[in-house]
């Protein structure tokens, strides 16, 4: 369902991992519904074992991501 990068958070010189839904589901109004939730649900976790997630968003009216703790 999902892709994730490694990237460079430019504004606070961090290295960051991105979570995009894979472009075979973008369209899929089902799939970009569940990855919300899963990006919600993961902010609500606070565990040294769980990476901290930081942002959320969609990539010009495309596919969703959040942005987290590499």
């Amino acid at each position: 369902m999902g892709v994730v990068f490694r990237a460079e958070d430019i504004w606070l010189g961090r290295a960051v991992a991105i979570k995009m839904i894979d472009a075979a589901y973008a369209g899929d109004e089902a799939t970009a519904k569940y990855f919300q939730q899963e990006a919600r649900a993961l902010a609500q976790i606070r565990h040294e074992n769980v990476v901290h997630v930081y942002s959320f968003g969609q990539h010009d009216n495309g596919p969703f991501y959040f942005a987290m703790e590499y």
